[in-house]
């Protein structure tokens, strides 16, 4: 039986810039949909993008921090489904929790964007979740194409991103990743598959936690 969106934990990991006015409005949607234990974490050290995106050392403290936060709260309420969505290089942060945690902790973790090699090697983060689902979008060829080739990956390759298309490197096959590309019709909500209109609060509620509870 399908959960209720009460019953879900989810925890949003911005993008390189940290915490923005369109994150919170982000979360704001998931509340407005239920989710009502929805809350922003910004894992973010420095004011420069830049360095957040390049910052391999500054994920990993990120990703046991909220690791440990991630378990406390299971043990207060071990009733709740937890939810990881990360954004662009939050993204990254998520994949470097997964391996942190024991198996299944973790009911879904989604990569919305993710500003991460498509070759990246997933087999260490996906016994960390049930279920991780890249959100990737081909019309992000700015950010996630030709900036990333530019300009790098969180995980420092310099070619387009597994949020442009799909994770194709080891463990990109298994059962528990879903790779879901851009559908037009979301665009009703503001969502328009480049790199930050996903922060329309009608997305987060309308399609986003519908989806996220379609696969509890």
């Amino acid at each position: 039986m399908a959960q209720t969106a009460d019953q879900l934990r989810v925890i949003f990991l911005p993008g390189m810039q940290g915490d923005t006015p369109g994150d919170r409005w982000f979360v704001k949607g998931l509340i407005e949909g239920g989710a009502s234990d929805s809350r922003l974490f910004d894992w973010t050290e420095s004011w420069w993008a830049l360095k957040n995106l390049h910052d391999r050392d500054g994920h990993r403290r990120a990703a046991e921090k909220l690791a440990g936060k991630l378990r406390q709260l299971s043990e207060e309420n071990p009733h709740k489904t937890t939810i990881l969505i990360g954004h662009s290089t939050g993204a990254m942060v998520i994949l470097d929790i997964l391996p942190l945690l024991p198996a299944d902790l973790i009911g879904q973790a989604w990569l919305l964007n993710a500003a991460v090699s498509r070759g990246y090697d997933l087999t260490a983060a996906l016994p960390g979740a049930r279920r991780i689902v890249n959100l990737y979008s081909k019309n992000d060829w700015v950010v996630l194409n030709l900036g990333t080739k530019l300009f790098g990956t969180a995980d420092g390759s310099h070619e387009a991103s597994a949020g442009h298309e799909p994770f194709d490197g080891p463990g990109s096959c298994d059962a528990r990743l879903e790779q879901l590309p851009y559908d037009p019709a979301w665009a009703k909500t503001g969502h328009l598959g480049l790199h930050t209109t996903f922060v329309f609060k009608h997305f987060s509620r309308d399609v986003l936690l519908p989806m996220i509870l379609q696969r509890t």
